[in-house]
């Protein structure tokens, strides 16, 4: 193998004092300062250092080189942790990135180097701070199971999981007890839930237009699809939105992460945007106990533009609503979007249809018994909302004025800050009682096998934990009930 002939190295650098063949193979000594983070790419004479289309980059780029993989060994063996990307993670198909997995005939070079800089062994976890306890945890999965977020389909069986990772391996986290998490939520199948978002600064950035509501209607449905989620209702506005949903099989969070994520992405695009589309808050997700609950809450979200004076009708508002649609007992189709959205994914559907389904505890009705009962309801939101700015003189916004704001202003009013954020919704009072009395049951018996784990005993997490559950392929309590309609 030819050494590597520098071209340009400036004095002074740190030394490590290589052993003479890794001296030879390297072309001089190597050091690094402490604490350093330091990146390595390859690039071609012009500049370039990623290519398009499917395959592993680095390897076109520097064709093999064996210098090149000394190098990459050579890092390796200096660092105590290594970064690696989603999708070279991907990618690796059980790789630790180890230095002899870069240049296996320098095994034992890499060995001593790391001995002689007192790091410890890949084989063994590293200790870290004693102010932190470390846990192993199995590989990390991918969030969005078999797809990116624009749908490209990874070079891997679905659902990359621990079965890549040999045995003896083992990912290390450092997890703190942190007082500002939020507390643990129990994702239960069955369950029914009012959604809630809004844009970032309560900024305009879903100001109806036709591409706004195609592809708000595109990833709703496409995120439901996913995750097997029934859309109850919905309802836009220009910078936030509510939906009812029903949780059919324990998966809000995928739906929720996999929605947020496309439709941010496309309205970033669509607007030129490069800064976060949503507010930094977490999720509005409450509970409904009732189907009252339900009802009253499909009301509030069909309603809102209403509401909020913004036009006289339902039928008025520009943006996506969910009553003609129920009230005809029809879908709403959008296409595939033009922007962020490739074009020559297959994967994705070119059309596809958002559905309305009935929430559990309405199958008594008919479904012109059904429709008129939504119907009744909005329209005696609708006649109280007018009957308000008969009152105080509130002056209506009307369609015209929805579509003249420009989608970068914001509303005027002062937004309420630091206000309770419910996580059930419940007008029957024993009843909430009841459902409040069994998060807290969740979250304590939560604690208490999160107390276990951290501390390295057996741990059993109550039925409903989600992310450890999923993520780290925690222990959980069997589900004795999915928490039927009330």
């Amino acid at each position: 193998m030819k050494p590597i002939e520098p071209l340009f190295e400036r004095d002074g650098l740190p030394r490590f004092g290589l052993s003479a063949a890794l001296a030879t193979s390297y072309g001089g000594d190597f050091g690094l300062a402490r604490p350093t983070l330091y990146a390595n790419f390859v690039s071609a004479v012009d500049g370039v250092v990623a290519l398009p289309g499917p395959g592993e980059s680095g390897g076109v780029v520097s064709g093999g080189s064996e210098p090149d993989r000394v190098v990459m060994g050579l890092l390796r063996a200096a660092a105590d942790a290594v970064l690696v990307g989603a999708g070279t993670f991907r990618a690796g198909a059980g790789d630790l990135w180890h230095p002899e997995t870069a240049f296996p005939a320098a095994r034992d070079l890499f060995s001593e180097l790391r001995k002689q800089l007192r790091k410890t062994s890949p084989e063994r976890p590293h200790q870290g701070s004693k102010d932190l306890t470390k846990v192993d945890l199995p590989l990390v999965r991918s969030a969005t199971d078999d797809h990116d977020v624009a749908g490209r389909r990874p070079d891997l069986p679905p659902r990359f999981g621990t079965e890549y990772l040999p045995a003896a391996s083992n990912l290390h986290m450092a997890i703190a007890d942190n007082p500002c998490m939020s507390l643990p939520r129990a994702i239960i199948p069955g369950r029914r839930y009012m959604i809630t978002r809004r844009c970032s600064e309560r900024r305009f950035f879903m100001r109806p237009d036709r591409e706004t509501n195609n592809a708000f209607i595109y990833c709703l449905a496409l995120a439901a699809r996913k995750a097997s989620v029934s859309i109850v209702c919905v309802g836009t506005l220009s910078n936030h939105y509510h939906a009812v949903v029903v949780d059919n099989h324990g998966r809000l969070p995928q739906f929720l992460e996999h929605f947020h994520k496309l439709y941010g992405k496309h309205q970033n695009a669509l607007r030129g945007r490069w800064e976060a589309f949503w507010a930094s808050e977490q999720t509005s997700v409450v509970e409904l106990v009732k189907t009252k609950d339900v009802l009253a809450k499909m009301v509030y979200a069909i309603a809102n533009p209403v509401t909020g004076h913004l036009v006289e009708r339902v039928h008025h508002w520009p943006g996506v609503e969910s009553l003609t649609a129920i009230d005809h007992n029809v879908s709403l189709t959008a296409t595939k979007p033009i922007r962020f959205f490739d074009p020559e994914n297959n994967d994705l559907p070119n059309v596809i249809d958002l559905h309305f389904r009935r929430a559990p505890g309405f199958e008594r009705l008919s479904q012109v018994e059904y429709s008129k009962l939504l119907r009744d309801k909005v329209g005696q939101a609708e006649e109280k909302a007018a009957a308000e700015r008969r009152e105080k003189g509130i002056k209506l916004l009307g369609r015209r004025g929805v579509l003249q704001q420009h989608w970068n202003s914001r509303p005027r009013t002062r937004e309420p800050r630091r206000g309770l954020s419910p996580r059930v919704a419940c007008r029957n009072t024993w009843a909430r009682v009841e459902a409040l009395q069994r998060n807290q049951t969740f979250i304590d018996r939560y604690r208490e096998a999160r107390a276990d784990y951290l501390a390295g005993r057996e741990a059993i997490f109550p039925a409903g934990t989600w992310w450890l559950h999923r993520f780290a392929v925690v222990k959980c309590a069997e589900l004795g009930a999915t928490a039927p309609p009330s």
